[in-house]
């Protein structure tokens, strides 16, 4: 139960990252192509971006727990769940708009991790 709730809390934070990195570009007019010293100072100012970052990091680091007390081939397919995730926040939080294909891709993705999920290894 515990893996489970690891694996979880991974895609939580990895989801949530996703939107606070979407929260920065919107916030701050980036030119990614210009790769410079004030594109990079504008990144480092952005509250959302820098959060971003950071749960990123912590992400990465709950995986490496994961990955240390479950089969990578268990633990892995998990992941896709951030996929509904980012999308559900996007509507949410972004305003963004769910066509019905993306419901059904949804249902499919939670479908297809419920069967991999069980029975538990």
């Amino acid at each position: 139960m515990r893996e489970i709730l690891s694996i979880l809390l991974c895609i939580c934070t990895i989801s949530i990252g996703q939107v606070l990195l979407k929260l920065g570009t919107n916030t701050t007019p980036i030119d990614i192509s210009a790769a410079n010293i004030e594109t990079l100072s504008l990144l480092l100012k952005n509250w959302y971006i820098l959060s971003g970052m950071v749960v990123y990091i912590t992400s990465f680091i709950l995986w490496l727990y994961v990955l240390s007390h479950v089969q990578l081939s268990y633990a892995y397919p998990f992941v896709s769940l951030s996929y509904p995730l980012v999308i559900l926040m996007s509507w949410a939080l972004l305003g963004e708009k769910i066509s019905s294909s993306i419901w059904i891709g949804i249902i499919l993705i939670c479908l297809g991790v419920s069967l991999i999920g069980y029975p538990p290894h």
